[in-house]
């Protein structure tokens, strides 16, 4: 099944291996602007996913974690 995708991917995406994690949870982004900078690797951006159902129930207990860099 494929999903709309609303969020940066510099590689590859990795749902597209596992469709089970189907909602990007969280995202966090490296910041260069000159105030507060984070270094994540080359430019790099961590992604934590999650199923919309174990979402819906509140169940934290099976995330994918994928670090993405470009």
């Amino acid at each position: 099944m494929q999903i709309p995708r609303r969020y940066s991917i510099t590689q590859y995406d990795p749902c597209s291996l596992d469709d089970r994690h189907d909602t990007l949870l969280f995202q966090m982004d490296g910041d260069y602007s000159g105030a507060g900078d984070i270094m994540r690797g080359d430019a790099g951006v961590a992604d934590f996913f999650i199923n919309r159902n174990a979402l819906r129930r509140r169940d934290f207990s099976d995330i994918l974690y994928n670090w993405d860099c470009g």
